[in-house]
């Protein structure tokens, strides 16, 4: 089984050292193969800089890493789209690059894949960054959305 994992960048030069440094060690213990594909969003900072250098050098077995640069900032959907259409694995997981998702759930998720599931979702225990008015308009959100579009969504679901 390959797993492609898709992460949004857009301006995340400080936290990409941090990101390389959980790819690298979750990478070398996973037990399938692992796409790593990052799709700058038009950054200004250095972030694509950094991308490519730990695509180079990235040497883990049964694991790849790819730089996909856009020419101006189109958006996360746009980014997200065109890492799924890059994607070679059985399977694709988007994320950000800014570690809002704990990469250390990927495993749990392939599992989860691999019992049949096509469709995951992530729901946070706690909605931690956000606070007060956010918080209350969070609350109302996805009720809402459940009802307008007749699927029931689970409150604090990832984007």
């Amino acid at each position: 089984m390959k797993i492609s994992v898709v992460l949004s960048v857009y301006n995340e030069e400080e936290i990409l050292p941090r990101v390389f440094q959980e790819i690298s060690e979750l990478a070398g213990n996973l037990s399938f193969e692992t796409e790593w594909i990052f799709v700058d969003d038009g950054s200004h900072d250095n972030s694509s800089m950094l991308i490519r250098e730990f695509c180079s050098s990235f040497r883990i077995l049964r694991s790849e890493a790819h730089l996909i640069r856009f020419s101006r900032n189109f958006g996360h959907e746009s980014a997200m789209i065109a890492g799924i259409d890059h994607s070679g694995g059985d399977a694709v997981i988007c994320m950000d690059a800014d570690l809002q998702h704990p990469l250390t759930l990927i495993p749990q998720m392939a599992e989860t894949f691999e019992r049949g599931y096509e469709i995951i979702n992530m729901v946070r225990r706690k909605n931690e960054g956000t606070k007060g008015i956010g918080r209350f308009l969070s609350s109302l959100f996805y009720p809402f959305l459940s009802r307008i579009s007749g699927q029931e969504l689970a409150g604090n679901a990832s984007d």
